[in-house]
């Protein structure tokens, strides 16, 4: 069973019981038989508020290093608690977040982001999931319908913006709204870019500490002095026992007028344990095994209970186990092409590899090859909606990494803005998410736009790899594709529902949806 480690006495020894009995019903039910196998494969402990190193930032956290999930018993979350069935479900509520931020991949997602505002948008799809499971338990009247009844219940009062939580009866508030309930963290993350920063405090603390092993304050990078830093905090004797973690509280205005504190740990990767390739493969594997069996699963219960669960549900579940967009397509249609060692390649000579890529590729005198510039072309019409919008600022950040120059062109019957950038910062970001146009269609002055750039930059480091165009279709492109010059690969991305309208017929270049 999970390996508990120790806090204090009788209050303790109530959570340990009750965690456990929260396990056991998990496991009975097929809907949750992942998630008591990833709360087994990790440490759970339940610490005092003397101990709790984050008292005055949460009441729980992760820590990767010693694979632990932390509990605040004391604080008022818990302490508030009327009856068995309320303490269970609190329990049940943080370390389903804690567990689900893992089994989601959250870090591996995580990609060019502002961490901050992807941790608020993970935690939107944390409960997100939330939300649904408590759909299907009440679809399917299973046992534990009654812990995820009251959580349900505590995260309807965080669909008011303006709720403020009162901490000393126990209140939190955390994030969730009825309006994302169909959107994954990557969509939401798009819609959240243009959020405020209205405060932020840090500290730092050591691994000692972070453990309940040491004094529990720490040093504020506001000036603020907590603790004397550079005394020794009394450890376990392990050589990590005072390395230093980095702890930042951030409040964030987001753009609906609500308001969120975001909590994020730096951990100090000296301190990770090096594994052997075996223990590598086999944490890996049992990872993978418990997400596919969460996904088997939930995909399986959603079918079953289709009529019992919102349409809002059903999308958040599709998209979720569903690649939104294909970048090994778009890559093999890229043209590669060297940047920095040599321009000696010609586009007369045919290169082998073209034959397994379906590409026509320059040939090319040096091994090293990256891919150039991407030009993508937003349609902003009237009838692209917000969310498609969204999700397209959303595929613009996640190319960065594949090319080395990105253009951006927002369109509508016009190019209304051409951005040209080589990194990816704060300002770049929010000017993609923002929406510059919303009239009619046409492509004819995108096309023209390609046409021009491409004879300028015949065979230079910033010849076009690749033209991505995100639209509905329901455009001119067919009457005006031909200007653009027949070697430049096109690819159009459209709104999965809009590819059934027709619109793409007799479109040259590959279409794939956009999910």
């Amino acid at each position: 069973m999970t390996k508990l480690k120790s806090a204090t006495p009788e209050y303790r020894n109530l959570f340990e019981k009750s965690f456990n009995k929260i396990v056991f019903d998990l496991m009975k039910e097929k809907l949750f038989v992942s998630l008591g196998l990833e709360l087994t494969s990790i440490n759970v402990q339940f610490m005092d508020n003397s101990n709790f190193p984050l008292k005055d930032f949460t009441f729980g956290f992760f820590n990767p290093i010693d694979n632990t999930i932390s509990v605040n018993i004391e604080d008022p979350f818990f302490l508030n608690t009327d009856s068995d069935k309320d303490l269970y479900s609190k329990i049940t509520f943080i370390f389903f977040h804690e567990a689900y931020h893992r089994m989601l991949l959250h870090s591996d997602r995580a990609g060019v982001k502002d961490k901050d505002i992807w941790n608020i948008a993970c935690d939107y799809e944390v409960h997100n999931m939330l939300h649904l499971y408590s759909e299907l338990c009440l679809a399917q009247q299973l046992e534990v319908t009654k812990y995820f009844d009251f959580i349900k219940d505590m995260m309807e009062k965080w669909n008011n913006k303006n709720f403020e939580p009162n901490r000393e009866r126990g209140e939190i508030k955390g994030m969730y709204s009825s309006n994302m309930l169909d959107k994954v963290a990557e969509e939401i993350y798009a819609l959240i870019m243009n959020s405020k920063k209205t405060s932020t405090k840090s500290m730092s603390l050591s691994m000692s500490q972070m453990r309940g092993e040491g004094q529990n304050q720490g040093q504020g990078k506001d000036g603020n002095n907590q603790s004397n830093k550079n005394e020794k905090q009394p450890g376990n004797g392990s050589e990590d026992g005072d390395m230093q973690v980095e702890v930042t509280e951030t409040e964030y205005t987001l753009p609906d007028g609500s308001k969120h504190k975001t909590v994020s740990i730096k951990w100090p990767e000296a301190a990770k344990k090096p594994m052997t390739p075996e223990e590598a493969k086999e944490q890996k594997n049992a990872g993978e095994l418990r997400r596919q069996l969460m996904e088997n699963n939930l995909t399986k219960e959603c079918e079953k209970c289709k009529g019992n669960i919102s349409s809002d549900s059903q999308k958040f579940i599709k998209k979720l186990f569903k690649i939104k967009i294909d970048w090994e397509k778009i890559l093999k249609a890229s043209l590669q092409t060297i940047l920095t060692k040599s321009d000696s390649f010609t586009w007369a000579r045919p290169r082998t590899s073209m034959f397994a890529m379906d590409v026509y590729l320059p040939d090319i005198d040096v091994n090293a090859e990256k891919y150039g510039t991407l030009i993508v072309a937003r349609d902003e019409s009237g009838s692209m909606s917000d969310d498609d919008v969204a999700k397209c600022a959303q595929i613009i950040m996640d190319a960065k990494e594949h090319y080395k120059k990105i253009i951006v062109l927002k369109h509508d019957t016009e190019i209304v803005s051409n951005e040209e950038f080589e990194e990816l910062n704060d300002e770049v970001i929010k000017g993609i998410c923002t929406r510059a146009a919303n009239g009619g269609t046409s492509h004819k002055p995108v096309f023209e736009f390609i046409k021009e750039y491409a004879k300028s930059h015949p065979y230079e480091e910033d010849v076009i790899s690749c033209v991505i165009l995100m639209s509905d279709c329901c455009s001119d492109i067919q009457q005006y594709q031909d200007l653009v010059p027949s070697k430049t690969p096109m690819i159009y991305l459209v709104p999965a529902a809009d590819i059934e309208s027709g619109y793409t017929e007799g479109i040259k270049g590959k279409i794939i949806p956009i999910e």
